[in-house]
């Protein structure tokens, strides 16, 4: 399966406990562009929503998306599916595009897909003596 660096590909630009915003990038391809990305998310408790955008750049901003976060956890669900003939492998990049999406590609084309949990609360000590805590609580005595 062809990989990618999420970080790239999702970067979080605001989050409280009930929804997180995400900026997405083309972070498969530095050069030319990727047949199809769909994407898909809760934009609230009962509404889910799959979009598509066509030939977008390698490195080009896309979308900025709000997305629900589950009430019981601290994180939300993003899916990611790309498709290109040129950029991925035929053998090894065979996913499938969820019927929500409405794939309309006419010939088979290598995908690739990626379920991501995005937390909606920060995971990173603030402070020193925050990260000095942290670290005492994984320390083995």
């Amino acid at each position: 399966m062809t990989g990618v660096d999420i970080n790239a590909a999702v970067q979080i630009t605001s989050y409280d406990e009930s929804t997180v915003t995400v900026a997405l990038t083309n972070a498969w391809t530095s050069e030319g562009d990727v047949d199809r990305i769909w994407y898909s998310y809760k934009y609230d408790d009962f509404g889910e929503k799959c979009y598509a955008e066509a030939h977008v750049p390698g490195g080009d901003h896309y979308e900025e998306i709000t997305i629900q976060c589950f009430h019981s956890k601290a994180f939300a669900e993003l899916e990611i599916c790309v498709a290109d003939d040129l950029e991925f492998d035929e053998v090894g990049d065979n996913a499938t595009i969820p019927e929500c999406c409405h794939n309309d590609l006419t010939v088979e084309v290598p995908t690739v897909c990626y379920k991501i949990a995005v937390n909606c609360v920060t995971v990173c000590p603030d402070t020193a003596s925050e990260r000095a805590l942290s670290a005492l609580r994984g320390a083995k005595n």
